[in-house]
């Protein structure tokens, strides 16, 4: 009974930090753990119980009184700090003080993550206290974060879990499988753009689909050389999209989301001008880029959005002074127009032989219309390039048309009551019963030569996605981590050098010898 009294709490003491030790080394030992948090509990309240008359003659004792008032405030104090800490857990927020913002996602996946239509499970086998995994988990802790509730996290280690890894058809590590609903796939890169692509690939039912318009010259998907649209066709089928080719003389096809008319350098048939017109009267969608010195035969279809092509090329002072091609204008940062497709869009773009765009003013009837993209002040269009460029003497002349130019243009028309519910193009939002048009004066800047070494790619690809009713797809660009890097003088470095390994080391050899010497004389 005596050894109850003196050592039951002590033990029981024990026996919750052993609860707790297992806990935090062995966590899917829950039986052990319960065993032992329950040994613990009922040791500590033994004795209490077979100590409390000690107990309570101590509480009343000359030194607990005179104590009580800081153990109040010890108490006060602890209750103010699990009140901030509660409430910091439920309204928590997270900081990204990095110089490349690397620990931030682009502000295309947290509205994904907004957005989610329902809940998705991540499971990532990685080794634990490996680099690669504790990579994965910040970068999924932020995913996580950004999606609320919707998203799930749960790390597995592949060699001591091979069968829930099997069940996952997962064949090596660093993999995340990614499960919503019926859907499930497995993402093998661990960067934002392949994360956001498998979340979006699992929470989608409905694929789209892109059609390109071929047989007039335009450039064409399965060309994978320089002028080719093969980039394009990538990452567009990265984010969970189809690309499909169609002859305009059959039609568009019904489950096209959207149109792209890559560079006719043919003029199109009036019947198939027609075909297209009456698809864009039924709500369609369509990206048409023309080229200087090309006849496309649309001309009639553009100008009844109030667009018309100009048969000039654009010159650019700005791009010569980069180094660049005076024929090759840009779009600097802050060249675009207020609209969903250049929204938080602030990069420059590139147009090789680039012609410029007239707007209508006003635009035709129930037409909105607005500029996209607009060249630099120091831009004009020449009219006699063919002339001039042989010379190497390009200059504006009076007939030349000066800058900034019109290179990109949108236009939208409501479609007339009655036609939206049957005719709306497969995938387009039945919440926009509109036509939609954007149209550039070059088509190079999407082939595969521009499209992934500028921003080039990534401005067409919001404007595919915009037209397709996918404003939340777009292209995330790698975040690239810059070490950070102290550039010293040799000067500020011999500096440095001299106080770490000489002067600070002598001055605490110096204060301990004097107060050693003072000590000794004591």
């Amino acid at each position: 009974m005596n050894l109850l009294h003196r050592f039951a709490a002590p033990a029981g003491f024990l026996v919750l930090l052993a609860s707790l030790a297992a806990y935090l080394i062995i966590p899917e030992r829950t039986i052990l753990v319960s065993v032992l948090l329950g040994m613990g509990g009922v040791l500590v309240l033994l004795g209490l119980l077979l100590n409390f008359s000690a107990i309570l003659d101590r509480l009343k004792g000359r030194a607990v009184r005179e104590g009580g008032g800081d153990v109040a405030f010890i108490v006060i104090v602890a209750v103010v700090l699990c009140l901030l800490n509660f409430l910091a857990v439920r309204h928590h927020k997270r900081y990204d003080l990095t110089e490349q913002k690397a620990f931030s996602l682009s502000e295309q996946t947290l509205k994904i993550l907004a957005n989610l239509p329902r809940a998705v499970q991540a499971k990532a086998y990685y080794y634990p206290g490996t680099v690669p995994e504790q990579k994965m988990k910040d970068l999924l802790d932020e995913y996580a974060y950004q999606a609320k509730d919707k998203l799930h996290v749960r790390f597995v280690d592949p060699l001591k879990n091979p069968a829930e890894a099997k069940a996952d058809s997962v064949t090596q590590e660093q993999s995340i499988v990614l499960k919503s609903g019926e859907q499930s796939t497995t993402v093998l890169t661990g960067d934002e753009e392949a994360l956001t692509n498998g979340i979006l690939k699992v929470t989608r039912d409905q694929t789209k689909t892109l059609c390109l318009a071929i047989g007039h010259g335009e450039r064409e998907a399965k060309d994978s050389g320089q002028q080719g649209l093969s980039a394009f066709q990538t990452s567009v089928e990265k984010q969970q999209a189809k690309v499909e080719t169609f002859s305009p003389g059959m039609g568009v096809p019904e489950h096209c989301a959207a149109v792209v008319v890559a560079g006719p350098q043919k003029p199109w048939l009036p019947a198939e001008v027609e075909k297209l017109q009456t698809y864009m009267d039924k709500g369609g969608r369509a990206a048409i880029l023309v080229d200087p010195g090309a006849i496309s035969g649309l001309e009639g279809l553009l100008a009844k959005y109030g667009i018309t092509p100009a048969r000039d090329l654009i010159i650019d002072r700005v791009s010569a002074l980069f180094g660049g091609k005076p024929d090759i204008p840009m779009v600097p940062a802050d060249g675009y127009e207020s609209h969903p497709i250049t929204k938080g869009f602030r990069y420059q773009t590139f147009y090789p032989l680039a012609l410029s765009l007239n707007l209508a003013s006003p635009a035709p009837s129930g037409v909105e219309l607005q500029a996209l993209a607009k060249t630099t002040p120091l831009s004009w269009g020449e009219m006699n390039y063919e002339k001039e460029a042989p010379t190497g003497k390009l200059r504006m002349d009076p007939e030349d048309k000066p800058g900034p130019l019109v290179v990109a243009a949108v236009a939208t028309k409501k479609v007339q009551e009655g036609t939206t519910k049957s005719a709306t193009p497969t995938g387009a939002k039945p919440a926009e019963p509109e036509t939609k048009v954007v149209v550039f004066g070059d088509s190079d800047f999407a082939s595969n030569a521009y499209f992934s070494g500028t921003a080039d790619g990534e401005l067409f690809l919001n404007v595919v996605n915009w037209l397709a009713g996918q404003e939340d797809l777009v292209a995330i660009g790698p975040k690239s981590r810059a070490p950070a890097l102290v550039t010293l003088s040799q000067r500020q470095a011999s500096f440095i050098w001299i106080v770490s390994i000489l002067i600070a080391p002598a001055a605490i050899l110096l204060v301990g010898t004097i107060i050693w010497v003072r000590r000794k004389k004591l």
